[in-house]
């Protein structure tokens, strides 16, 4: 008997687990994505009732956007993958969410 209730428990797990693995990557609807060198954010919110969800660019008006930086940050939102660190200023990417 406690075999049987241990091999369910362990099926059970598995199979949420098998669930659940194809949205642990799955690209954002919204948030943002800020570099702590170059200071960019780049910001995502869904808009309700549309499937649209635009992203938006802030930075210091003294400083030119890093293009490794936003290309990183376009990617994150695509793919849902984060490089967490650039390859051209050095900073490290964060993700932030409301």
């Amino acid at each position: 008997m406690k075999n049987t209730n241990r091999s369910k428990l362990i099926i059970g797990v598995l199979s949420m687990i098998a669930i659940a693995t194809p949205y642990l990557n799955a690209a954002p609807t919204e948030g943002a994505v800020m570099c702590d060198k170059c200071k960019i954010v780049m910001v995502k919110i869904a808009i309700p009732g549309t499937s649209k969800a635009p992203l938006a660019v802030y930075h210091d008006t003294k400083t030119m956007i890093c293009p490794d930086c936003k290309s990183a940050m376009e990617n994150f939102f695509t793919t849902g993958s984060l490089k967490h660190t650039c390859t051209a200023c050095g900073g490290a990417m964060t993700h932030c969410i409301h």
